[in-house]
């Protein structure tokens, strides 16, 4: 009976399924019904429509054929314009052509007028100064053009330069000076005076050169020794700022004179390749520059040091490294540093602070974090 019962209520489920489905189909056949009914409206229309579009192709082609007709002869008169217009820009083109020929001539006879112009009034110069010069050397007050046999053969060149002759040989000749042989003594005493200050002049640049190059030489060989030395501290110190196996190197230019090259400075920290100073952080170059300053103090000791916010782009870490850096210079050198950082206040001997107490008065206030050393425990 239970068995009949789970039965009964599958048959039902079914039944009530296929029920389901049967009302479900019975909308999907309306609504069919329905578009086939639009469907057979459309096609009535548009059958109508295409006897109307058969109609007016109809009536298109026959306007195309009068169409074709008309193009082929507007072709026609588009050639015979096309022909007449190339014969008129053919002519055109030597119109433009004859201009240009008849303005070169122009242009030419406008220069080879100005040029005619330009002699004649030249020759009306000379023509002016040979009058001035008549009426004064030789009391002429007007000049009246010679004719000549032989123009013909006769050379205006030679001419001039004959009368060139002529007149340096009349200035060579001069006045009789009297005082030549006096001139001359002087002359004489005071080529022997310049003769001896050139000659001194040239010994003292030769003992000048001399010097150069012996300070060039002093200066070169100090300079190479104080190099290494600052290049080898340099190393060291910045060994101790960084971690093992990090390089660094100074370099002088190749192919130049030591006092003139430009110096390369190298600083490869661990883990990167960078091609210049200026590919490192902050703090890397910092420390990198703190290094060369150190290695710098090592060759020539100072006993002042002032450093002024050196340790801004510092973190911790290399805070410490720098400060255990300032306690081994600390012996021979009084270290003086502008600081914003707790950790290098906090290792500092003594502070030295502005205050304002009160509004627009500063007040220098210090501090002594540590005692002076007796004598005794200085000794």
């Amino acid at each position: 009976f239970t068995e009949a019962q789970v039965k009964h209520a599958e048959a039902a489920g079914l039944f009530e399924q296929t029920k389901s489905e049967i009302a479900r189909l019975t909308v999907e056949i309306e609504n069919d019904s329905r578009l086939l009914a639009e469907k057979k409206s459309d096609c009535e229309r548009f059958a109508k429509e295409k006897e109307d579009y058969l109609a007016k192709s109809s009536e298109l082609k026959t306007m195309l054929g009068s169409l074709e007709e008309e193009i082929k002869a507007a072709e026609g008169q588009h050639q015979e314009v096309l022909a007449k217009r190339q014969e008129k820009q053919q002519l055109v083109t030597s119109y433009r052509e004859e201009l240009r020929s008849q303005r070169s001539e122009h242009d030419k006879t406008i220069d080879a007028l100005h040029e005619l112009h330009l002699k004649i009034q030249e020759i009306e110069g000379k023509i002016a100064a040979y009058a001035e010069r008549a009426l004064t050397e030789f009391e002429i007050a007007e000049l009246k053009l010679k004719e000549f046999s032989d123009m013909d053969s006769f050379s205006f060149g030679e001419a001039r330069e004959k009368i060139q002759q002529l007149k340096q040989q009349i200035r060579s000749l001069g006045n009789v000076n009297h005082a030549a042989y006096e001139e001359f003594t002087k002359e004489k005493e005071r080529q022997e005076f310049l003769t001896t200050q050139r000659k001194d002049l040239a010994d003292a640049q030769a003992t000048l050169m001399t010097t150069i190059e012996e300070i060039n030489t002093t200066a070169t060989t100090k300079f190479l020794e104080t190099f290494e030395q600052v290049r080898y501290h340099f190393q060291e110190i910045f060994q101790s700022l960084f971690a093992e196996g990090d390089e660094c190197e100074l370099r002088l230019e190749d192919g130049k004179d030591p006092l003139e090259a430009q110096i390369e400075i190298i600083a490869k920290p661990r883990g990167k390749k960078p091609n210049t100073i200026e590919s490192l952080s902050g703090g890397e170059k910092t420390m990198t520059a703190i290094a060369l300053l150190f290695a710098i103090y090592l060759v020539k000791p100072s006993p002042f040091c002032i450093l002024d916010e050196v340790d801004a782009p510092l973190d911790d870490s290399n805070i410490d490294r720098f400060l255990q850096l300032i306690r081994r210079f600390t012996l021979e050198t009084q270290f003086i540093v502008v600081t914003h950082n707790k950790r290098t206040m906090a290792a500092a001997d003594a502070l030295y602070g502005v205050t304002q107490e009160e509004d627009g008065v500063s007040k220098l206030v210090s501090v002594r974090l540590k005692r002076e050393p007796t004598l005794a425990q200085a000794a």
